[in-house]
């Protein structure tokens, strides 16, 4: 018979399970929501299209690695690095899809729902501040000049 994980372990395994999923879902309604024709089809310019489809890609790439890379050898926190990137990512896709106006301010729920999740209060408290600066920042807030 197989040896049990630990319940560290396991919840280890469930939450990284968990990320990669709110990856999967932010990337699925970024992928859809670019390239269908929909209400914020004139936010999304057909410059930013291919910009948002790598960083579509991107995503991808980092969520598969999220599954990957061998965890349990650094501490808890060191998984932080996940939330941050995501908080990133969030911030270059609104950033490319048309600021204030962007449909990516929704997905910054996902983010603060994995610190809220997985992390201690101070981890918590400095990634939603992180989170909160990313929203209101420059890159995100304007009609960026890249986007001609």
């Amino acid at each position: 018979m197989g040896q049990r994980r630990s319940d560290g372990e396991g919840l280890e395994a469930r939450l990284r399970l968990i990320s990669v999923l709110f990856f999967a879902v932010g990337i699925a309604v970024l992928l859809v929501t670019v390239n269908t024709p929909l209400r914020f089809d004139e936010d999304v310019g057909a410059g930013n299209r291919a910009t948002l489809n790598a960083l579509s890609a991107f995503a991808v790439v980092f969520g598969l690695g999220i599954l990957v890379f061998p965890w349990r050898r650094f501490g808890r926190d060191a998984f932080a690095v996940v939330p941050v990137m995501g908080t990133a990512l969030i911030a270059l896709v609104i950033a490319f899809s048309g600021g204030f106006d962007s449909f990516g301010y929704r997905f910054f729920v996902l983010v603060a729902v994995l610190y809220g999740l997985y992390f201690s209060v101070p981890v918590i408290l400095l990634g939603m501040l992180g989170v909160v600066a990313a929203g209101a920042s420059r890159c995100s807030t304007s009609r960026t000049s890249w986007s001609s």
